[in-house]
């Protein structure tokens, strides 16, 4: 003593002996295969127990009606002794194990009957059985063992009398099973930890510690217990788990406490016993102490008091009756045992539903603890949980676990017990009432369910499910989560649900960085289609299921997935996530740019970042790149010279930033991430800003009579108008001209003025149309600090220029002082005009008009555009085009009206000569142009075979009455204007006989002199002297070259005949 069997010595086990029903000679196939045996199926502690497997040797036995037995025999001194083990069994309502302590020599043998116990375990069970519950409280227990799926400890007590101290005792382990059309629970049955002791005397130091008791205070788990013993050990471990958590020794007080951070979440089952010199007590169990961190859960929902979380009860007849504001607040929960708990908690584990023949298990695998709302009474009771939450950015799932237990009495649909969900928003009406609600309603939607009984007393339940709802779109809302059960409204019949709550990321799993995945995981709770969206006719390969959680990606698959998650409850809802089979990376990609608004520097942002996918083309052998989504996180900074960084912004498209009015370069720093954070890259960026400049503002404002008024860190006591050198919203570094004024009536009536076209923003109103708006201010406002008030705006709005061309001349003579444009304003005033030629326009000679002033506010306005310069300087002959551009007097648009108009030569440049000659002057007459061809014209028509430079009509004469023009195509740019018509005038006889036409008499020392001769003539000119200083023939035009010298001269020109002209010529 003690003995101690954990069944992991093979010694110990080789003691151990196995009564299974015999071989069925006759008819083989109805033989029993269930056997006891010791193995690694299950265990409590360590790696093997004493269970019972079916034929496959897995944990579980096969329906039927038969008795096998485990047993091993003991022999010890007289006395008496303590015995505990741990167990579990599933079984149906007829299965049963049995323990039994029987006597040497008894016949113990397994037997294909169930329907009794065997006679020799009658008379031998174990005495005194108890079974510690919750809080630690023993209770008694009778057998047969049946209905607990997760182990549990039994402790009891047995005497060896003198008879049989020499001949020993059977420990004897029994499964009963009478369950022949029954189907099997999953859970078999086990045995572990045997500890038999000698029964202490009392006061005795190894006495078995008793009044455990357990308490967590400040994040301090503590054990305290009552015993005499030198020393205590103790064991604590997650009850479901099969190895031991902790143990500690030597421990000398009778009390033990640990932190809870040391723990992680679980239920957990302590074990003390007294360690003595001369023997060990019993180990005294304290099962199921819950272990539990709300900051762990997206949502506490098994906290029925906190902050929240409502919980509400009632009775019904209609479903109209139940409401969120319906029935009693309060929570109803005496224990999860109790039949009058309505909201309460289980996290036994191993617990099964008796009313489910005990194969529903009262919480979900892997869950600490499940919430039970409603109960097996009836009385039309209905019961409800409300929870209150606020989505996170990081929850696109809220997951519901529920298993639900609901009587079917065949009543009415309305009338049924029934299990309801519904999502809310704060207000407390539903998100979705198609996507955001579901409604059991026991023998209406609970098709393959299971049953259990028949007639009046069926009940219907449903295994553990889980149900996914899509919250994605409520990130940020705050929105509540409402579950109610409801008996059947007539009082006879019950329906309640366990269920849990949690959330996920709503995101497709699988997906790092810079790897290729190789499955693609989403959330459970949904029905699941996967498919290819870039590429939908490409088959899914072995490996892959569209209908599964799980998508199996190849190393050569480079397809882009989307999975559609539809809802359990309405395959019409769903959504979808999309993920990329390619290895990913995070790129911060971005163009910025430059803006100047409201005379604030901005620097624009246009994000192109993303996550890229990468492959190899197969045909190329070249890594391509693929946009896939984008990044999860944008992080943007604007650094400063000395290289700090300000984070300013961690939207994706921020668009823009302000930086300095007084320019310079603005390095702007992005950061991003994928999810998780863990794959991240950074990228600098450098954007140049000009310096900008200021304007002026004004603005009305009201205090109440008597009152003052802050303005800009100014106290104001007086109406008055008030210029301040600030800051505003409608300009740079500006005077805001502050027009005060003081209301002594309740009633405020004022003007703005916005331009045509605009929405002007007051008070929550746009406004787009002229009139009077109305804006009533209950109490404190923005505006002034007085009682009611009924603000009356009148928007004024400004008509836009409308402006059209009215006449322009379509051509001019190079010698025009201006051109004439005339614009109508037909709506609108002009306050300013531009006008903007093309290079060809520069080329010409005209310079930009911008932003002259219009001083006539007539409706048609005529502007006139310089052509010709002093003396013979005009405007180069050719086509023009334009951009008039009219500026409204308020700036509030323009109007942008393109012109075009031809500058002809002006006649100027058409020398008559006689009355049957007309010639075109060369290039120092005309302005300096030289002429590749010409075409004369009279009165718009075509002179044939006049092509020369001059027009020579000795025959028929210049008509005196006709204009005459001429084409000349320019020889150095090709181009072919006219000159503007010349009409000849009748040849006096001095000018028929004159041998100069004209002649320039004062010139520049140095320079050529021009001269024009109507006929072939010898020129010579003469100093004051009297010599001969230049001589040369001239016929038409020519020049006369000087010396450089300045003075006085005498210019002698003779013609042919010996008719001679002089003229006098000054050189300066």
């Amino acid at each position: 003593m003690p003995y101690e069997n954990s069944f992991e010595d093979p010694d110990e086990v080789a003691e151990w002996q196995f009564a299974s029903v015999p071989e069925n000679v006759f008819q083989p196939e109805l033989s029993v295969h269930t056997r006891w045996t010791v193995g690694n199926q299950t265990a409590r502690t360590g790696t093997q127990s004493l269970n019972v497997v079916d034929k496959t040797g897995d944990f579980g036995y096969e329906a039927g009606s038969y008795i096998i037995c485990a047993y091993r025999t003991f022999r010890l001194p007289q006395g008496q002794y303590d015995i505990s083990f741990d167990w579990k069994a599933g079984g149906t309502a007829n299965d049963g194990l049995y323990v039994a302590w029987v006597p040497a020599g008894t016949t113990i043998a397994g037997a294909q009957t169930g329907s009794s116990v065997p006679v020799f375990v009658t008379g031998n069970e174990l005495q005194n059985c108890k079974e510690t519950k919750e809080y630690g409280n023993a209770v008694s227990r009778t057998f047969p063992l049946i209905g607990q799926q997760a182990y549990t400890n039994l402790s009891a007590s047995f005497v060896v009398d003198a008879a049989h101290a020499t001949t020993g005792y059977n420990l004897v382990f029994v499964w009963l099973v009478n369950s022949p059309d029954a189907t099997p629970t999953e859970v078999s049955v086990a045995v572990d930890n045997i500890y038999i002791t000698k029964k202490p005397a009392a006061g005795a130091c190894f006495a078995t510690p008793s009044n455990l008791t357990y308490s967590d205070n400040n994040g301090q788990v503590r054990f305290s217990w009552t015993g005499n013993a030198d020393s205590y050990d103790i064991q604590f471990f997650a009850s479901s788990e099969s190895a031991t958590y902790r143990v500690e020794q030597n421990i000398t007080a009778t009390s033990f406490q640990c932190d809870l951070d040391d723990l992680a979440e679980g239920v957990y089952t302590f074990r003390v016993r007294a360690v003595c010199a001369d023997g060990s007590s019993q180990w005294v169990t304290y099962p199921n102490v819950l272990i539990y961190d709300p900051s762990a859960h997206c949502l506490d929902y098994l906290d029925f008091y906190a902050a929240g979380v409502e919980c509400r009860y009632g009775t019904w007849n209609q479903p109209s009756d139940v409401t969120g504001s319906s029935g009693s607040v309060g929570v109803i929960d005496n224990g999860y045992a109790s039949e009058s708990s309505r909201h309460t908690r289980h996290y036994i584990e191993g617990e099964t539903d008796p009313r489910t023949e005990n194969r529903l298990t009262t919480k979900p695998a892997g869950a600490v603890a499940s919430v039970r709302l409603g109960n097996w009474d009836n009385g039309a009771e209905w019961e409800s949980i409300t929870y209150t939450t606020t989505i996170g950015e990081d929850v696109g799932v809220l997951q519901l676990k529920y298993a639900l237990v609901l009587q079917d009495p065949g009543h009415d649909e309305d009338e049924q017990p029934r299990f309801t969900l519904e999502i809310l928003n704060s207000a407390g009406q539903p998100v979705d009432a198609t996507c955001g609600a579901a409604d059991f309603r026991a023998g209406i939607n609970t098709d393959g369910w299971h049953t259990v009984g028949t007639g009046y007393d069926k009940v219907l339940w449903k295994e553990w499910t889980t149900v996914g709802l899509n919250v994605r779109e409520l990130r940020g809302q705050t929105i509540k989560i409402r579950l109610t059960t409801y008996d059947c409204s007539l009082s006879g019949h019950y329906g309640y649900a366990y269920f849990t709550l949690d959330c996920s990321q709503g995101e497709i799993q699988g997906v790092t960085c810079g790897e290729k995945p190789t499955i693609l995981t989403v959330d459970e709770g949904f029905q699941y289609r996967w498919y290819k969206p870039y590429n939908p006719s490409e088959p899914f390969y072995e490996g892959q299921d569209p209908t599964s959680r799980e998508m199996l990606i190849a190393p050569t698959d480079s397809n882009h997935y989307a999975c559609d998650l539809i809802s359990l409850t309405n395959p019409d809802c769903y959504f979808t996530l999309q993920a990329s089979a390619l290895a990913r990376f995070p790129k911060a990609r971005a163009t910025l740019g430059y803006m100047a608004e409201d005379c604030k520097n901005y620097i624009t942002i246009q994000n192109e970042s993303g996550i890229f996918g990468y492959y190899t083309n197969p045909l190329t052998g070249r890594e391509r790149e693929v946009r896939i989504s984008d990044c999860y996180n944008h992080i943007w900074y604007l650094v400063d010279e000395d290289g700090t960084a300000t984070e300013f912004s961690r939207e994706k498209d921020p668009l823009r930033v302000q930086v300095s009015e007084d320019g310079g370069t603005a390095h702007i720093r992005l950061h991003v991430t994928m999810k998780g954070e863990t794959c991240q890259e950074e990228q600098d960026f450098y954007v140049t800003y000009p310096k900008i400049g200021k304007t002026q503002a004004e603005t009305d404002a009201y205090m109440c009579k008597g009152g003052s008024y802050q303005f800009e860190g100014n106290t104001y006591t007086e109406p008055g108008t008030y210029p301040v050198v600030l800051k505003t919203w409608a300009g740079c570094d500006s005077i805001l001209t502050l027009h005060l004024q003081a209301l002594s009536a309740d009633t405020i009536r004022d003007t703005v003025v916005v331009c045509g076209g605009q929405t002007y923003e007051w008070e929550g109103q746009n406004i787009t149309k002229e009139g009077e708006y109305e804006h009533h201010i209950p109490f404190l406002t923005r505006v002034v600090d007085c009682d009611s008030i009924l603000w009356y705006r009148y928007v004024k709005v400004l008509d836009n220029l409308q402006a059209t061309l009215q006449d322009i001349p379509s051509a001019l003579c190079g010698d025009d002082a201006t051109l004439p444009v005339t614009v109508r304003i037909d709506k609108g005033m002009a306050g300013y005009y531009s006008l903007l030629f093309d290079e060809v326009g520069h080329n010409g000679g005209f310079n930009d008009i911008v932003e002259e002033s219009v001083n006539d506010n007539s409706q048609e306005l005529t502007i006139n555009i310089p052509i010709a310069g002093s003396g013979k300087v005009y405007k180069r002959p050719n086509r023009y085009t334009a951009n008039l551009v009219m500026s409204d007097v308020n700036k509030c648009s323009d109007v942008n009206i393109p012109i075009s108009f031809d500058v002809l030569y002006p006649d100027s440049i058409l020398l008559q000569l006689w009355d049957d000659l007309l010639s075109v002057t060369n290039s120092a007459w005309n302005g300096g142009y030289e002429f590749s061809t010409y075409q004369w014209y009279k009165d718009g028509e075509v002179l044939p075979g006049q092509t020369q430079f001059r027009l020579y009509l000795p025959e028929e004469k210049l008509d005196l009455s006709a204009e005459y023009s001429v084409l000349l195509t320019r020889a150095d740019d090709g181009v072919a204007m006219m000159t503007c018509g010349f009409r000849p005038h009748a040849i006096t006889d001095i000018e028929r006989d004159s041998i100069v036409i004209s002649f320039q008499s004062v010139s520049n020392d140095g320079q050529a002199v021009m001269m024009e001769t109507s006929r072939n003539a010898n020129v010579q000119v003469y100093s004051s002297l009297g010599l001969l200083v230049a001589s040369t023939q001239i016929n038409g035009q020519g020049e006369i070259n000087l010396p450089d010298m300045r003075g006085l001269y005498v210019v002698c020109a003779t013609d042919v005949q010996g008719r001679k002209e002089t003229y006098r010529l000054i050189l300066r």
